[in-house]
């Protein structure tokens, strides 16, 4: 029988977008990465998720949200479509990361 964390009425969802399983197991291993090993030790974890393709950000982060593939929840590209779009961004924009959004 597998060992079991119990219950827990609140649970955080950590994913770290476009990091592989063989990048992430070099820096835990060269103990660049301490709190994540901390936080795997303590927690629950998977190296065997897996996502849509072609990988793209927004459809892989619907996926993972709706527990479900594109054809269910209908976001297949980068594009903000009114539906998924934040109230903030204007039509037609798309899903990016700015390098201005990461602070040292």
């Amino acid at each position: 029988q597998a060992a079991s964390f119990g219950s827990a009425d609140h649970a955080v969802l950590l994913g770290l977008d476009g990091l592989s399983v063989d990048a992430l197991h070099a820096a835990l291993a060269a103990g660049h990465a301490p709190r994540l090993a901390r936080l795997r030790a303590r927690g629950a974890f998977t190296d065997d998720a897996r996502c849509t393709q072609p990988s793209f950000s927004l459809p892989n982060w619907a996926s993972t949200l709706f527990a479900a593939p594109p054809t269910f929840h209908g976001v297949h590209t980068t594009r903000l479509d009114d539906d998924v779009r934040p109230a903030a961004l204007p039509p037609g924009a798309t899903w990016q990361i700015s390098p201005h959004s990461f602070r040292q």
